[in-house]
Order: C-alpha cells, then structure tokens, then sequence
C-alpha cells in the first residue's frame, strides 16, 4: 500500500503538535514560471522555468581598455538542467522519508512511555478506591489502621506518578519541538541546494 507524504509546509508543521498532523498537502508541480521557495510556497521563478528551454549565453560586457575580456559563465543546457532537477528530487524524496520516520520513531516513544505511566496510574486509582472502601467497611480498628496505613501508601505514590506523568509529557513536547526546530534549518540547507527553478516533488514511502 502506497501512503503519500507530501512535501512538509515549515510552518504548519512548526505549529502542529500532533506527529500525524504536521505533513501539509503541496502540489507536486507549481504552475509554469513558478517555483516551490524554502516556505513551501509556489514563486515566480528567477531561474529557468521550464527544463526544455535551451539557455543562452550572457551578453558580453563592455571591456575598458587594457583590460582582460571576462570569462564567460556556461549554463546548463536543458537536458543538464533536467537531469540536475532529477538527481535533486530523487535525493531529496529519500532524505525526506528518512526524517519523517525519524520523527515517527521519536513521537511513537514518547507516546508509548506516556501510555505505560497512564497505565499504571489507573490501575493504582483503581486499587486507591478498593482500599478506601474496605477502610470504611472495617470493623476492627487494628483491621482498619492497617488498610489506612496501605491506602495512604497508595494514595501518596499516585499523587507522585500522577506528577511524573505530567512532567514527563512536558519533556517529550521540548524534545519533539526541538526536533522540528533543527528539521527547520535542514530543509532549509536542502532546498538551497536544488536547481533554479526545479519543482519539488511529493515525496511518498511505503506503509504497511
């Protein structure tokens, strides 16, 4: 099964806190003259719109006298400037879906090690409620101090992981905005990369 995931919009994935959320739809090509920017925007392109355009050579500057003629700068031809435009999107597709399941590995921790602690504190308010009403059942009062005794325990650990869970969410919410943070500045420096006026293309990976 094929499960598509288009190219990320930086801000909304800044800004979205759920892992399965923060992937916003782009559409795989931009209209013609434009070109996706490092935002995730479609631009008007200042380099060459389309990969069939055969580039011509710059005109020659006007040379003063006693002075060396410029060298003058070759540009790709469009069948280079396609394969450049290839090679990048097929590098960046790769790149793409290996931070993604970096991402995904990270978030899926972090939500199995809340899950467990959550786990565990139901379980612990569930055993708090059983003592409590065998407290008020008891008749004998040595019978009695000993489950006070053990419902107090009880009470005191879940107050104290009821605490933990929720400084531990805290930390995973700074780690996986720290991520984002640094996959920021790392699509910036790959998308400098690409070709003048090359298209991204959506990136994709297989699911189960």
């Amino acid at each position: 099964m094929q499960k598509q995931l288009p190219i990320l919009l930086v801000a909304a994935f800044l800004s979205t806190p759920s892992s399965a959320q923060w992937f916003s739809d782009l559409p795989a090509q931009c209209p013609v003259g434009t070109a996706l920017s490092s935002k995730g925007t479609c631009v008007k392109s200042v380099g060459r719109p389309a990969a069939k355009q055969t580039a011509s050579l710059p005109r020659k500057a006007p040379v003063p006298a006693g002075s060396a003629a410029p060298a003058q700068v070759k540009l790709p031809s469009g069948a280079e400037w396609k394969k450049a435009c290839s090679n990048f999107n097929g590098g960046f597709s790769g790149w793409y879906r290996a931070q993604a399941a970096e991402y995904e590995d990270l978030a899926k921790r972090n939500r199995d090690e809340e899950s467990a602690m959550a786990r565990n504190i139901d379980r612990q308010r569930e055993l708090e409620r059983d003592l409590r009403r065998e407290v008020f059942r008891a008749r004998q009062s040595g019978v009695r101090k000993e489950l006070t005794a053990q419902w107090n325990a009880v009470r005191r650990d879940l107050a104290a992981n009821t605490k933990h869970l929720a400084a531990t969410k805290t930390k995973n919410r700074a780690a996986e905005a720290k991520w984002k943070g640094s996959f920021k500045g790392r699509l910036q420096e790959k998308l400098e990369t690409r070709p003048a006026g090359c298209a991204v293309r959506a990136a994709s990976s297989k699911g189960k």
